[in-house]
C-alpha cells in the first residue's frame, strides 16, 4: 500500500473514531482509567513520522467541530481543518467543495 493511502486511511480513522470517542464517549463517563489511556495514545501519536490531517465538516453533528478541535488539542502537530458547507458525509453532500479540501492534503502526503 502506497505511503499516501495509508495517511489518508490513518488520518480518516482517527478522525472519525477518537475525535468522536473522545469528544463524546469517554469525556464525563467517570472512568478516568479510559480517559489517561485515551489521552495517553493521542499524545503518542508522532506527527513527524505520519502526519496526521483531521477534516471535520461544520454541520457534522455526529463529530462535530468541536470534537475533533478538542481532540487536536492533545495531538501535538496535528493539522484540522473545519470544512466549510458540509457535514458528515463531504464527499457524497457536496463533491467539489470536499475536493477544495481533501486535495492540498493529497498533496502534502504524495
Amino acid at each position: 500500500m502506497r505511503k499516501a493511502t495509508l495517511l489518508v486511511i490513518v488520518a480518516v480513522l482517527v478522525a472519525a473514531f477518537s475525535a468522536c470517542h473522545f469528544g463524546r464517549g469517554v469525556k464525563g463517563s467517570g472512568n478516568l482509567k479510559t480517559e489517561k489511556r485515551d489521552l495517553a495514545a493521542f499524545k503518542a501519536i508522532d506527527t513527524t513520522v505520519c502526519p496526521l490531517y483531521l477534516l471535520t465538516g461544520e454541520y457534522d453533528f455526529s463529530c462535530t467541530p468541536e470534537d475533533t478541535l478538542r481532540t487536536a488539542g492533545h495531538i501535538p502537530g496535528v493539522e484540522v481543518t473545519i470544512m466549510k458547507e458540509v457535514g458528515h458525509f463531504p464527499m457524497s453532500e457536496n463533491p467539489a467543495k470536499f475536493r477544495e479540501y481533501i486535495l492540498p492534503v493529497l498533496q502534502k502526503i504524495s
